[in-house]
Parts: structure tokens; sequence; C-alpha cells
């Protein structure tokens, strides 16, 4: 959790450190601005997912999220956001962070849900991210072979063949073009895009998936929150 009111920083402990029999247990470390929190995050304990308030000492806005997206990438994040300041929490939100919670307004079974849909989520995009990754190394080694003997046939014909100048233009066209491999990889990253399932986000903890169930919190033993 980073918050520097600690009025709201107790409110949000008290209220994750409260288990039932039927939800999950929660372990805690808080941070009081933006400096600390990324000292925490870059330490060795591993945090399932980060509680951020947006208006801190050191930072403010949609800069607390970027900074906590570059040192942590796959961490999962909540807004934590006035009433005053829906239309900033929603920008977070398309910014990287999965989900936002007003201060005031929730209780803990929200808070609880909110944060397992926000693990579930994130979880999700990592996932679509590696079949990203997979999809684009698998083209790129079915490519790269036959780019390599096209491109020897097209040298082998520049220096053996003499060609008239628009059939010799055409050739160096498709030298250039087989030379550059690297292009053809960047096309496949751009279409597999296109591959994505699409998510429909909503406040408050609630996510519509377009292929699948709305997920449900699991019984875990215990998750860690900054």
């Amino acid at each position: 959790m980073v918050e520097d009111n600690p009025v709201d920083a107790r409110v949000l402990e008290s209220a994750l450190k409260t288990q039932t029999d039927t939800d999950r247990a929660f372990e805690i470390t808080r941070a009081g601005d933006l400096a600390s929190g990324l000292e925490r995050v870059a330490g060795e304990k591993k945090f399932d997912i980060a509680l951020l308030d947006l208006a801190l000492p050191d930072a403010y806005g949609l800069e607390v999220v970027e900074r906590i997206q570059e040192d942590a990438p796959e961490l999962p994040l909540i807004v934590l956001t006035g009433r005053n300041d829906d239309i900033l929490a929603t920008i977070a939100v398309a910014t990287g962070a999965q989900d936002y919670l007003v201060k005031g307004s929730f209780d803990r079974s929200e808070l609880v849900r909110t944060i397992a849909y926000a693990i579930e989520r994130k979880g999700l995009q990592l996932q679509r991210l590696a079949s990203k990754d997979r999809f684009v190394s698998l083209v790129s080694h079915e490519l790269r072979n036959p780019l390599t003997v096209i491109f020897a046939t097209l040298e082998m014909l520049a220096q053996r063949v003499e060609l008239d100048p628009t059939s010799d233009k055409l050739l160096q066209l498709a030298r250039k073009n087989t030379k550059q491999p690297s292009a053809a990889r960047s096309s496949c990253r751009e279409s597999s895009r296109s591959l994505s399932p699409t998510y429909t986000w909503m406040p408050t903890g609630c996510v519509r998936f377009s292929s699948t169930s709305r997920p449900t919190p699991s019984n875990t033993p215990k998750s860690t929150a900054l």
C-alpha cells in the first residue's frame, strides 16, 4: 500500500486484516511516498498487488502509476482516489492500472473482491502477452530460413545475370527487402495484436470478459499487498 494519509492507511489495513472464514488473509506492507514504495517493490519481497494513492508527497496523478509500472510491469495495481477524482482514476486505469476505488465508499467485501478481480485480470493480460511472444517467435523462425535461401538466390542472380534496367531495379528491391527479416518480424508483431481478445473494463472491481465467465475469488491462504 502506497498511502501517505495515516487515517486512510489505517482504514485499509483494518479492513484487510479482518479475516473471515470465507475470505483470504492479507499481509500488508505500507509506504508513505512513491520513493519508499519503489524501494519495497525492488526488494526481495514479492507482492501480489499494489494499492496506490494518486496524491503523494513526491508524486501526483498518472506519474504514480507509470513509475510503478516501469519498475514492476507484472504487478497488478489498484488506484485509491478521492470522491472528486473519478476522471483521473479512470485515466489511470486506461494507462495500466487494473481498477480504482473511491476512498470511504467501499466495505471489506468490495475491497477483497476488487483485489481478487484485479489479480485475475492482470494474470490474463500477462498470458495474452506471452501468447503474442510465442506467436511472433514461431513465425520469425519459420520465415528466417526461407528468406535466407531467397536472399542467396537473388545475390547469385545479381552477380551472374545481366538484366535490363527495369528488371535490375526490381531485383535490387527484392534483395533489400529479404535482407531485412526484422521488418517481417515487426509486421508479425503488429498482426498478432489483432489476435488478442478484448476486455470491457468496468469500475469498482467488476469486469466483463468477452469469452469467459466472470472469475470468483479463490480461498488462498494469504496474499501480499503493497
